[in-house]
């Protein structure tokens, strides 16, 4: 099971919207208008990078558990770290052709626009 990172997103843009609609109320003077936008902006902000970073925290748990359940893979010290969908394998793997596997494993995610691979071949 993934997590589904547009429904968290859409519930907090509706939070966010929420507070900067509540932030307005009771302000008559010219400057709330300029503090109105202001917020919103920073709203937005705010949900581009949650939604970013549920993106990222999907495509790792999906990436993770992939390997878990690869049997050639579900041993070996792979880290996975994810930043703006862009994936980071690090780690060590017994030949070539299992950090190729790995490489491979971690593209087909959904959402992965970069796989780098620093994945260390170290023979047992």
């Amino acid at each position: 099971m993934t997590a589904n990172p547009r429904r968290f997103s859409a519930t907090l843009l509706s939070l966010a919207a929420g507070s900067v609609v509540l932030s307005g109320c009771d302000r008559d003077d010219d400057r709330s208008l300029g503090r109105h936008l202001d917020i919103r902006q920073a709203a937005r902000e705010a949900v581009d990078q949650v939604n970013s970073k549920s993106w990222d925290l999907a495509i790792t748990s999906e990436i993770h558990a992939r390997l878990a359940n690869d049997p050639a893979l579900s041993a070996l010290p792979i880290d996975v770290d994810t930043t703006g969908r862009r994936v980071l394998l690090r780690g060590l793997a017994p030949d070539a052709s299992a950090r190729l596997r790995a490489s491979r494993l971690a593209g087909t995610v959904d959402g992965v626009v970069a796989v780098k691979n620093d994945l260390s071949v170290t023979p047992r």
